[in-house]
């Protein structure tokens, strides 16, 4: 039998008519459109973000207002799913967000993200004590890595 591969709008589609053809491409594209359709708005302390799908998957952009007159976009590539994509974001914001004066706690997290980020800041303040004493950053680095 034989099977009719097209290019519907972009998209491939197969069938075996040229009916179910544009059947299987659209399909194709109202699963694609699912994906892409997602946008998302998180913000912590002075900086915001946007978490959007697209045809790979998750990806965000941090806004940074403070780098410079103009700001300055960051961008993280695709994660599998919407989920991992706001762990990792989340993460970053309270690493970006954080201040020495906080200690190893930080007042947006809790649970399993909040442990990882005491390890993460437990391991900043150790380095930055380490550098205070006078240790290079080799040194220091290795102080901090005696956690």
């Amino acid at each position: 039998m034989t099977e009719i591969k097209i290019k519907y709008y972009g998209m491939d589609g197969e069938g075996k008519n040229l009916t179910e053809a544009k059947r299987d491409a659209g399909e194709k594209i109202s699963k694609a459109l699912d994906r892409i359709g997602y946008v998302e708005i998180m913000t912590m302390g002075n900086l915001s973000a946007i978490i959007y799908g697209d045809k790979y998957g998750f990806s965000y952009k941090i806004l940074w207002p403070d780098m410079n007159k103009n700001g300055r976009i960051y961008g993280c590539s695709h994660h599998g799913n919407i989920e991992e994509t706001k762990r990792s974001l989340l993460t970053h914001l309270a690493q970006a967000t954080w201040t020495t004066d906080m200690g190893t706690m930080h007042p947006d997290l809790t649970g399993q993200e909040q442990r990882e980020f005491s390890r993460w800041a437990s391991w900043q303040l150790k380095y930055a004590d380490g550098k205070q004493r006078g240790m290079d950053d080799t040194e220091a680095r290795n102080y901090a890595n005696s956690l």
